[in-house]
């Protein structure tokens, strides 16, 4: 599997200016790094827009670093497998596929009438 990152700021043509080398920025779901010298000059023109579709040209300021992920509050319509950042500190109702590290009753004395 790939990890795909969470994705920086999207590219903003009136940020440019500011671009310089190693910025990261986001286009069209995709990752870019500003190349070394002396091609980071480039970064700093919208006519290297990342990702262009009018030219090649952003290939000389820009590196594709891959797919990134846009992160929103709002739930995603099918489950994912990846990690949460965050997780709880007590029980969920959504079950898990793998059983707990420590059993989440005490064991009684006495057999039940099921398993």
């Amino acid at each position: 599997p790939v990890a795909v990152e969470e994705c920086p700021q999207a590219y903003d043509h009136g940020l440019a200016a500011g671009y310089i080398e190693g910025s990261t920025v986001e286009a069209d779901g995709a990752r870019y790094r500003c190349n070394p010298y002396p091609y980071a000059i480039y970064c700093k023109s919208p006519l290297y827009r990342p990702h262009s579709k009018q030219t090649d040209n952003w290939r000389d300021a820009w590196q594709d670093l891959g797919p990134c992920f846009i992160a929103t509050d709002a739930p995603t319509s099918k489950p994912t497998r990846m990690q949460t950042s965050d997780p709880t500190n007590g029980p969920t109702s959504t079950p898990t596929d793998k059983p707990s590290k420590r059993p989440s009753m005490p064991p009684s004395m006495r057999p039940s009438a099921s398993p």
